[in-house]
């Protein structure tokens, strides 16, 4: 996970950038950086495969 984040953490991120939240207001939900959320957004295909397998 990025940075010690849960998945499920990690896939709301996903899913809060994918339906169009900023960064900044994914920052100030989930208490995430915005350079970690960039990093999430770049592995987010091996994120959702591994929920979809795990």
């Amino acid at each position: 996970m990025a940075c010690g984040q849960s998945l499920v953490t990690t896939l709301e991120a996903i899913r809060m950038v994918v339906t169009g939240s900023t960064y900044r207001e994914v920052e100030d939900k989930l208490d995430i950086a915005p350079s970690t959320i960039s990093g999430i957004m770049d592995r987010r295909e091996q994120y959702l495969s591994v929920s979809k397998n795990g």
